[in-house]
């Protein structure tokens, strides 16, 4: 502090003492209280705030930690994912002959056709609800996932096209 700060607080303090001096007894108990009252009001104060910052971090420690520990896990379990070797392709001219064979089992009418990289089915007058439940066992089976789908309801029954790919 330098010597006009050291006297500028010597001053303010001489100031002060004499106001309370001026002051008579009772003014004094009141001024007394009053700053006692504040300072219990601030004491008070710090300790709610410091009560509530602690419920705070009780909840929200074991939530970070809850979450730290998912995504621990979700790393590990990444790190297991890039080291899983890619499947084979798919034999799509074989998996067409299988589904052939598998939709005539089920009652259905169906044309299967490789088209590259996927597979096309048609068919014309086929049960759609039939249909659904081939396509849900299929697709658990033989690891295929429907990427296309038109149909269309005809006289006879519904008219569709659907494309298959590998996973």
């Amino acid at each position: 502090m330098s010597a006009s700060e050291i006297s500028a607080l010597t001053r303010l303090r001489t100031q002060t003492r004499d106001a309370l001096t001026a002051l008579n007894a009772r003014e004094r108990r009141i001024l007394v209280g009053g700053a006692l009252l504040v300072a219990l009001t601030l004491v008070w104060l710090l300790y709610s705030w410091q009560a509530g910052m602690r419920h705070q971090l009780d909840t929200s420690v074991p939530r970070a930690s809850a979450q730290l520990a998912r995504m621990q896990s979700e790393s590990a379990e990444l790190a297991r994912l890039h080291s899983v070797q890619p499947p084979a392709p798919a034999d799509l001219a074989q998996l067409a002959g299988t589904l052939t064979s598998s939709s005539a089992a089920h009652g259905l009418s169906l044309n299967v056709r490789n088209d590259g990289n996927q597979l096309v089915v048609s068919g014309k007058g086929v049960n759609f609800d039939s249909w659904v439940q081939w396509l849900a066992e299929t697709q658990h089976t033989n690891a295929i996932r429907l990427t296309y789908i038109d149909v269309t309801q005809a006289s006879g029954g519904a008219q569709l096209e659907a494309r298959l790919a590998p996973l």
